[in-house]
């Protein structure tokens, strides 16, 4: 009972210095944008975020082997398990290429857009995609703290512990994301034009529609973690890229192949 109480003490010290370190850059980010809008117009603004897009897409390394690397490190504290470099090789293969399909959605649908429609629909889709990210990292750090110890009592052999702790865990997720959706998605068009001023064609409607999409994307995360403890991500990496793949290229020859 200690040792859990010292758990949930330390979760809560580490989102508390994820939200402190969230909200400066949240502000340096937002400000950023604002100005490069304002410099550039709406037009180029889209141009830049379908180029800065594919410069971004190369992230997706960074963030499959910093989640490989976490996840063995905490499992190693859990276990005391040294011999790990073998699954910790095969797990980031796997945590990359789930990442890379990740990043080649959000990427390919900025590319798609970009090809067929103005550069003002890329903007609007930009800037609502900026604003659904800095909700999302309201839920993002909490996870971040939370999910060690999901993987540490796991490794430890204390699945029913990891498991109450996943599903209290995503229910806080869940309704964390709520508290900031709901006022984000009926109070969007105001909000947007007190930070941007001048407000972009269609920005409200695709904000409103990424919100709603992120509050069934909060039970994908959160379930992902227990797949994340098991090491067992290979089939989810592979189902993934191939609906992607599908699914990119079905608008693609809808809107180039087929009127041929």
């Amino acid at each position: 009972m200690e040792n859990q109480t010292q758990n949930n003490k330390r979760i809560a010290k580490n989102t508390l210095f994820l939200y402190v370190r969230m909200l400066i850059i949240m502000v340096v980010t937002l400000y950023t944008s604002r100005v490069i809008l304002q410099v550039l117009g709406v037009d180029n603004f889209g141009l830049y975020q379908a180029v800065g897009g594919v410069v971004g897409f190369l992230a997706f390394i960074n963030g499959a082997l910093s989640t490989a690397t976490s996840r063995f490190i905490t499992f190693a504290l859990g276990k005391g398990d040294k011999t790990l470099f073998g699954q910790i090789f095969s797990f980031s293969g796997w945590s990359l290429f789930a990442n890379g399909a990740i990043a080649l959605s959000n990427q390919g649908i900025l590319l798609l857009l970009n090809l067929f429609f103005a550069p003002t629909v890329v903007t609007a889709r930009s800037i609502s995609l900026q604003v659904n990210n800095v909700a999302n990292q309201f839920v993002a750090n909490f996870r971040t703290a939370a999910n060690p110890q999901i993987v540490k009592r796991y490794a430890s052999g204390d699945s029913e512990g990891s498991k109450k702790l996943l599903l209290e865990s995503t229910k806080f997720s869940y309704y964390l994301m709520l508290l900031i959706a709901v006022p984000l998605f009926f109070l969007a068009d105001p909000l947007l034009h007190i930070w941007l001023v001048e407000v972009p064609d269609f920005t409200v409607v695709f904000l409103q529609v990424v919100i709603v999409q992120s509050l069934f994307q909060v039970f994908n995360t959160s379930f992902y973690t227990a797949l994340y403890a098991k090491g067992r991500i290979k089939e989810n990496a592979l189902i993934s890229p191939l609906v992607v793949f599908v699914s990119r290229w079905y608008i693609y020859c809808s809107k180039v192949v087929l009127p041929l």
